[in-house]
């Protein structure tokens, strides 16, 4: 699990404070908010990563300015800009998509417990897992039809190796994968986050690890007991 700071309440002076959690409409993965607060100010952090210093302007909270690398990996905007707001007694947050953006798009957020807080977080990090580790397999997959020979051995699937390389030539903006739960490199292994990877001839399996012990195969679709949508603000 990923570690987390001590639990926080809303005080009356401070009504963002707390844990937050929306889903959109072009996402199925749920984006939990954590919301601290910070001298006269806030930290926010979204999707369970880094705290980051955020001062309040005109009632608003300007969590990302155009230009700036998104704090949203799934929405993969690089020139966002993500604001949260307070709107009729609801935090609202809003995500302008670029300068020829006509209007942000809106997202009404509903508060969460701590627990729901730390299993939404759980849930990204294994969705990002398993993104990761598909991708991985798809290169894999690759090296055996482009070469036409087995699989990488176990000693590829490390990030300096001549596997990764081919790949990078390939897609030069892909780079191999963090784990979300440690931001280290993934590795052959069994935490959360890391792959278990064997080869035999021409047979090769990618197994990943979710954040509650399980695991499941990179090959066959979305694995089972992660979080895919939230219910309605209020429901």
């Amino acid at each position: 699990m990923i570690p987390f700071a001590p639990p926080v309440t809303p005080s009356p002076g401070q009504p963002f404070v707390g844990y937050w959690a929306g889903a959109w409409s072009i996402s199925t993965v749920a984006i939990p908010i954590e919301v601290l607060p910070h001298g006269k100010g806030y930290e926010v952090s979204l999707d369970g990563g880094v705290a980051v210093p955020v001062a309040l302007v005109r009632g608003q909270l300007l969590v990302s300015r155009m230009g700036q690398l998104p704090p949203l990996p799934q929405l993969l905007f690089a020139d966002a800009q993500v604001k949260l707001l307070w709107h009729k007694g609801h935090c609202v947050l809003s995500l302008l998509e670029g300068p020829y953006a006509p209007r942000p798009y809106l997202l009404v957020l509903a508060r969460e417990d701590r627990a729901a807080y730390v299993k939404m977080v759980d849930g990204v990090a294994d969705y990002e897992t398993w993104h990761e580790l598909f991708n991985l397999a798809n290169f894999i997959q690759g090296w055996i039809l482009r070469r036409g020979q087995g699989p990488p051995a176990q000693s590829q699937l490390r990030p300096d190796s001549a596997f990764v390389r081919w790949a990078m030539s390939l897609v030069p903006a892909w780079s191999w994968p963090r784990n979300p739960f440690t931001g280290q490199p993934m590795s052959d292994g069994t935490s959360p986050g890391d792959f278990t990877y064997t080869a035999d001839g021409r047979s090769w399996k990618l197994v990943g690890h979710q954040s509650d012990g399980g695991t499941w195969d990179a090959l066959k679709g979305f694995p089972s007991g992660v979080p895919t949508q939230l219910p309605s603000p209020g429901t």
